[in-house]
């Protein structure tokens, strides 16, 4: 009974930890949502989001999500702000 529940949970966990940087082709959920931000920003200009890669590699995001999620493990509050913009929920 308890593995009908705790499993179907654990693969949505590893679903919404890993498919940002799936979606994104990226290294890590940071990287995931610095692109998803420049795309959203720029109207999807590639230039603008090879640039950012390049320079930063996700540590921009990290940080800004370090002092937004306090209680959170980086690599979530990634995810979660990256869900939150790809949804919209985000302003």
């Amino acid at each position: 009974m308890i593995r009908r529940v705790l499993l179907p949970l654990v693969l949505l966990a590893v679903a919404f930890l890993w498919a940002p940087q799936l979606l994104e082709a990226t290294s890590n959920p940071c990287s995931a949502l610095e692109q998803k931000t420049i795309a959203l920003e720029t109207g999807g200009n590639d230039l603008g989001t090879n640039v950012l890669e390049n320079i930063s590699g996700g540590a921009l995001a990290e940080q800004l999500m370090r002092n937004k999620y306090k209680n959170l493990p980086v690599p979530v509050a990634c995810a979660l702000e990256y869900w939150k913009k790809s949804l919209r929920l985000a302003k």
